[in-house]
Formats: structure tokens, C-alpha cells, sequence
């Protein structure tokens, strides 16, 4: 049983740490007092390149969302807030602090004679930028209510026809104060949910009805390609003498048979 026992201590001594396994940082066991210095001095190393890293949390979190659709969210944001603000009914949905800097945007603006109010929107969107919890939101969100929002989206119009906007631009606009809802870490009200679901789907049957009205195509987004389109496609691409079109025929071969 000794013999057992140290031949399975033998082992364990012997065995390596698998790498995929343990992903730690593996430092060798400090000798003297240079070692631990220069040791020292490695973790450190390490530990700036990590921070140089920007791995954070606030990084994983915004992360949630890629760039691009958050940009496009924050622009849509921008105009509710801007909303919001112009109505000084609605402004007791504005925080404090966001309506002081929104008056002091709005008075340069008019004192340089900009009635872009470019710098205006430029505070409503650091405002929405800097939103980290609902205390630096610049709306009210716990306050707000879907008579307040939908009042909003039956406003946007397109500005030369005045006629309705994509059913898929409405829906940017409700997702985009869902997102604002997040980056604040406010949970929507139920019954606000329920009622922005129903009064979108609403929304889609109220546009699809006028622009049948008015004789306007009704669908949206983008047509399938057709077979003849495919075949076309294929021969053109088989017929030109530039080397990424090769590519090009093969990835659309490859994609049409993973569609059919």
C-alpha cells in the first residue's frame, strides 16, 4: 500500500497543467529577491497590457450592442429627447441637470443665429452617451408613459410629403428607447411593453392601409432574387476577367445552395 501510495505521489508531482484548461497567468516561484523583483515587474507588464486592453465590464456591457446600431439608436434617441424638450409639457420628463444643459445649448445656439441647433443636439447626445443608470439618464424613464412616446412616433412624418414614415423606421424608434432603457438599467413597465407591441402592430396595418390608398407599394425591404437573376449573375460573373470575381461565383453558388 506505501509503494501505492507513492507511486500515485510520483505522479501527481509529474503532471502538467493542461493550458486550455488553466488560462491564469503561470509565474515561476520566486529564488531570491531579484527574482521576485523582476517577477514583479512581469505582472506588472502584463496587467497594463490588460487594462490596455479595455476589457471591462462596462466594455462587455456595451458590447451588447454592436457600434453601428447603437450609433443608430442614439441618433433616434436624440430626436425623442429633442421632443421632449420642445414641448414644455413633456419637459417634466427630462432630468434636471439635462434640461439646464439643454437651455444653455439652446441659448448659444441663439445667440450665434444657428437655427440648426446643432449644439443643442450635441448635448442631447452626450447626455445619451454619458446614460449609465437612471440617474444620468436624461429622461425620466420610471415617469414616462406610452401616451407620451406614441404621441412621438405618430409625429415623425417624412418631411417633404408629410406622409408616413417605414414601418421598419417606427420600429427603430421603439427599439431604440428600449436600448436607452437598458444602457439606464430601468426595467419597462409591463403594461407599456404590452401596449408599444399592440400599437406597433397597429402601426403597420395603419401604413400598409394609406399607401394601398394611395396606390404606393406596399411591401418593404428587399425582393428574392429570382432564378433567372441567379443564372444571369452566375454567367456574368463566369465570363469576367477579374480575379475576384471568382470569388465572388463562388460564394454566390455556395450561398444559393445553402438557401435551397
Amino acid at each position: 500500500e506505501a509503494v501505492v501510495l507513492q507511486k500515485r505521489s510520483a505522479r501527481l508531482e509529474s503532471d502538467t497543467v493542461d493550458p486550455e484548461l488553466d488560462n491564469s497567468i503561470q509565474l515561476p516561484y520566486p529564488q531570491n529577491a531579484n527574482d521576485e523583483l523582476a517577477i514583479n515587474e512581469e505582472v506588472e507588464q502584463i496587467m497594463g497590457e490588460a487594462n490596455q486592453d479595455d476589457f471591462n465590464v462596462e466594455s462587455v456591457l456595451q458590447a451588447v450592442v454592436v457600434k453601428s446600431s447603437r450609433m443608430s439608436y442614439n441618433n433616434c434617441n436624440v430626436l425623442f429627447v429633442q421632443y421632449l424638450y420642445a414641448s414644455r409639457e413633456y419637459q417634466k420628463f427630462l432630468s434636471d441637470f439635462a434640461i439646464v444643459s439643454f437651455d444653455v445649448a439652446e441659448q448659444e445656439d441663439s445667440n450665434r443665429g444657428d437655427t440648426s441647433k446643432k449644439r443643442l443636439r450635441k448635448a442631447i447626445k452626450d447626455s445619451i452617451l454619458f446614460t449609465k443608470d437612471e440617474h444620468t439618464s436624461p429622461v425620466r424613464l420610471k415617469d414616462l408613459t406610452f401616451q407620451v412616446f406614441a404621441s412621438y412616433i405618430v409625429s415623425r412624418r417624412n418631411l417633404k410629403t408629410g406622409s408616413y414614415l417605414s414601418i421598419s423606421s417606427y420600429e427603430k424608434f421603439r427599439t431604440s428607447l428600449m436600448n436607452l432603457y437598458r444602457d439606464a438599467n430601468v426595467q419597462m413597465d409591463e403594461d407599456m411593453y404590452s401596449k408599444l407591441v399592440t400599437f406597433m402592430t397597429g402601426m403597420k396595418r395603419t401604413i400598409a392601409r394609406k399607401k394601398q390608398q394611395l396606390g404606393e407599394d406596399t411591401s418593404e425591404g428587399k425582393n428574392p432574387m429570382s432564378l433567372q437573376a441567379y443564372k444571369l449573375m452566375c454567367d456574368i460573373l463566369m465570363k469576367s476577367n477579374h480575379p475576384e470575381d471568382i470569388f465572388a461565383h463562388c460564394f454566390l453558388t455556395l450561398e444559393w445552395s445553402l438557401m435551397a
